[in-house]
């Protein structure tokens, strides 16, 4: 009886493993970071346009950066001008 009580908790570690590893791939592969070999669902159309979604928000992302880089710059000469008065 123990014996089928410990290929039973060892089969039930296995399944929670692969299971797992099942989601860790998925979040690899929606995040882009893991390229689907087999063709998977999306089609050269598919990806093109994920691809360039992606570079567009990098894109406005990096813009909003820079506009707060330079907010922050305008203070700093600002404060600079009035201790120098």
């Amino acid at each position: 009886m123990v014996d089928v009580g410990l290929t039973l908790d060892r089969a039930e570690n296995k399944k929670e493993e692969m299971k797992a590893r099942a989601e860790a791939i998925d979040e690899l592969m929606e995040a882009g970071t893991l390229e689907d070999l087999t063709g998977g669902s999306k089609d050269d159309i598919d990806r093109e346009l994920s691809k360039i979604t992606k570079r567009s928000n990098v894109e406005s992302e990096l813009s909003m950066l820079k506009t707060e880089v330079g907010k922050g710059q305008t203070k700093t000469v600002e404060k600079r001008k009035d201790t120098e008065e």
